[in-house]
C-alpha cells in the first residue's frame, strides 16, 4: 500500500499552492497541525464559557464536518486526534474532493462536493476555515447550511478577516491605498464565489450580527488563528428563519457564476481556435527547419567526403613528391651529374626518360645503381630499385636482400634505360634490373645485406649497409 508521501506526490501542485500556499508535504503538514491545534485550544476556552449541562457531547464529537476542507490538510490532524470520530470533507470543488479521496484512503473518513444531501443536525462539530474570507453574495445561504447541519448540542468554529487585517494589508500595499471598510469589503467582486481571486473583510461586529442570525456566539478571538485571520466559536439556535430566501439567492449565485464561467468559455475557445492556428504555424516553421536542418546535414556530409578525398590525394602527392625529391637527391649525388648535365642540358623532369640514365658503381664483381635511396625504410615497407651486373659479362641469376636474418626474393631481369659505362660508352638497354620490395620491419636501426647468384652459382654478399625503419618521412604523422 501506497504512503502517505508516495501519494502526495503525485497530488498536482496548483491544488496544493492553492490550500496551502507551501507546496511541500512537510508546509501541508505544518500548516494543517496548527489549524487543528487552533481549533481545539479555542473549543476548550469555549466550552469553559458554556453552561455545564451543554459541555458533556462536545468532549468527544462523534461527527466532524471540515466545511470547505480543501485537500484535507487539517482532516489528517483530526483523524489522528479522534481515530473514531466520523469525519466528513466538504468541498464545491471536484477535483479538491477527488484527490482529498486519494490523499486519506479510510472508512471513517469520506469527501461530498454538495452538503444539500447530508441529513439535519448530523454533525457534532463543524470546522468553516478561509471559507468566509472567499464568499460574498452566499454568505447566507452558507451559514444556514452550517445551522442545518449542526447537531443541537454542537459547536462550529468559523474563521474570518476583520478590520484590523485590513488595515495591515493595505498598508503592505496587498490590497488598493483607496479601499475603505465599513462593514463589509469585497475585492474581486464578481468573481466566482468561494476562488481564490475574492476575498472578503468585515468588522467584528458587523461579523457576529451576521453570525448571530443564525447562532449563539460563545467566543469571538480577533487574529486567532496564526495572528492571521480571527475565529469565532458558536452553537446552533433556532431562528425560525426562511430558508428558501437563502437558497433563492444561492440559485441567483450559480445562475450569475454560470454567465461568468459561459463568457469565459466563450473567450476560451476564442483563444483555443488562435492557440490551434498558432500551433500549426509552428508546426509548419518546424517542419521547414528539420528539413531545412536535413539539408544542411546532407551538405555537411558530402563536404565532409570531400575533405577526406582531398586530404587523401594531398597526401599522395606528398609522398610522391617526397618519392620524386629523393630519386633527384641520388641522382645529384651520383658522379654521373655532370656527365648527364652536360648530355641532357637541363635536370631531369619527373618520370622523364633519362632520370635513371647513371655511371655505375662496383662492389667487388658487382657494377649496380639503386634509383631509390636504400638507407631510410618509412612506415616498416619500401620498394627499392636498381639494377646490377656482373663485372666479368657473366649473366645474374638471382638477386635477393637479407635483413635481420629474413630474406627478400628481388624481381629480377626487367629491362633498364641506356647505362653509361666510365669509359663513356652508352650500353644498350638491358635487363639486369631488379625490383626489392621490403616489408614487416620494426622501426629502428637494421642491417642490408644484398647477395647475388652469378650464373646459377653460390650466393655471394655484393653490398652490406645500415638503414634505419622510420615511422614518417620529415617527422610527419
Amino acid at each position: 500500500m501506497e504512503s502517505f508521501s508516495e501519494r502526495f506526490k503525485k497530488v498536482p501542485i496548483h491544488l496544493i499552492q492553492q490550500v496551502n500556499g507551501d507546496s511541500t508535504e512537510a508546509g501541508f503538514r505544518y500548516i494543517g497541525e496548527c489549524i487543528a491545534a487552533g481549533i481545539e485550544s479555542h473549543l476548550a476556552e469555549a466550552r469553559r464559557e458554556k453552561a455545564p449541562g451543554q459541555i458533556s457531547p462536545l468532549n468527544n464529537p462523534k461527527t466532524i464536518l471540515d466545511f470547505g476542507c480543501g485537500l484535507g490538510r487539517v482532516i489528517l490532524h483530526l483523524a489522528e486526534r479522534a481515530p473514531q470520530t466520523k469525519i466528513t470533507g466538504f468541498d464545491i470543488n471536484p477535483s479538491m474532493v477527488k484527490w482529498a479521496r486519494y490523499l486519506l484512503p479510510s472508512p471513517n473518513l469520506s469527501f461530498v462536493n454538495s452538503t444539500l444531501e447530508l441529513p439535519p443536525a448530523s454533525f457534532d462539530l463543524v470546522i468553516a476555515i478561509s471559507v468566509f474570507t472567499h464568499l460574498d453574495a452566499t454568505t447566507d445561504f452558507w451559514l444556514s447550511e452550517i445551522q442545518r447541519l449542526l447537531s443541537i448540542n454542537g459547536m462550529a468554529v468559523i474563521t474570518y478577516q476583520d478590520e484590523t487585517l485590513f488595515e495591515e494589508l493595505k498598508q503592505k500595499g496587498a490590497l488598493d491605498s483607496a479601499a475603505y471598510l465599513t462593514t463589509k469589503y469585497v475585492y474581486g467582486r464578481g468573481d466566482l464565489e468561494g476562488g481564490a481571486t475574492m476575498g472578503t473583510f468585515y468588522t467584528s461586529s458587523f461579523f457576529r450580527s451576521l453570525l448571530e442570525r443564525f447562532f449563539t456566539v460563545h467566543l469571538q478571538a480577533p487574529r486567532g488563528l496564526f495572528d492571521h485571520q480571527s475565529l469565532a466559536v458558536v452553537t446552533r439556535k433556532d431562528t425560525g428563519l426562511d430558508q428558501s430566501a437563502f437558497l433563492l439567492e444561492y440559485t441567483k449565485s450559480l445562475e450569475r457564476e454560470l454567465a461568468i464561467m459561459n463568457s469565459k468559455n466563450t473567450e476560451a475557445n476564442a483563444s483555443n481556435i488562435e492557440l490551434r492556428q498558432e500551433i500549426i504555424k509552428v508546426g509548419t516553421k518546424i517542419e521547414a527547419n528539420e528539413l531545412r536542418l536535413s539539408q544542411l546535414a546532407q551538405s555537411r556530409d558530402r563536404a565532409r567526403r570531400d575533405l577526406e578525398t582531398f586530404t587523401h590525394l594531398l597526401w599522395k602527392a606528398e609522398d610522391e613528391r617526397l618519392a620524386y625529391e629523393k630519386r633527384l637527391n641520388a641522382l645529384r649525388s651520383s658522379p654521373a651529374w655532370p656527365l648527364y648535365k652536360r648530355l641532357a642540358k637541363e635536370e631531369p623532369a619527373p618520370g622523364s626518360a633519362a632520370a635513371p640514365l647513371e655511371v655505375e658503381s662496383r662492389a667487388g664483381n658487382i657494377a649496380y645503381y639503386f634509383y631509390d635511396s636504400p638507407f631510410r625504410i618509412y612506415r616498416g615497407k619500401e620498394t627499392l630499385r636498381g639494377w646490377c651486373r656482373a663485372t666479368s659479362g657473366l649473366p645474374l641469376s638471382e638477386v635477393r636482400a637479407r635483413i635481420n636474418d629474413k630474406l627478400y626474393l628481388a624481381h629480377y631481369g626487367e629491362k633498364v634505360f641506356d647505362l653509361l659505362l666510365p669509359d663513356g660508352k652508352v650500353l644498350p638497354e638491358s635487363p639486369c634490373g631488379f625490383v626489392l620490395t621490403i616489408e614487416g620491419l620494426n622501426f629502428g636501426r637494421s642491417t642490408l645485406i644484398l647477395e647475388a647468384r652469378i650464373d646459377h652459382g653460390p650466393w655471394q654478399t655484393w653490398l652490406q649497409f645500415p638503414i634505419w625503419s622510420v615511422e614518417e618521412p620529415d617527422g610527419r604523422q
